[in-house]
């Protein structure tokens, strides 16, 4: 059938449906996710609901009001993280910051 006699939201032939948009975040939102790599800077978590996004990274210096010595210790890859967004770099391909603190 052509464009005009297809249901609005029915498929091409051939072509996958679209996957719904991932819910957008924004400063300040509480997230979870799952830590995907440490590094002695911090950990990158990835969220959930953002599968094919960048990983975001919280900072050593944002994972307590207290000095963190080791990172893997306090977040072991594969250990969930729930965090708030502090920043969102737009210039440098999206980049997300997180806090644990307070």
């Amino acid at each position: 059938p052509n464009a005009r006699n297809r249901a609005p939201n029915a498929p091409e032939a051939g072509r996958a449906p679209k996957k719904p948009a991932p819910p957008a975040i924004v400063v300040g939102a509480r997230v979870k996710g799952t830590c995907v790599a440490v590094q002695p800077y911090g950990a990158f978590v990835q969220l959930d609901g953002q599968p094919d996004a960048r990983p975001a990274l919280l900072h050593v210096s944002e994972m307590s009001d207290k000095r963190v010595d080791d990172v893997a210790g306090r977040v072991p890859v594969g250990s969930r993280v729930a965090a708030t967004v502090k920043a969102i770099d737009r210039t440098k391909g999206f980049r997300v910051a997180l806090t644990a603190k307070g």
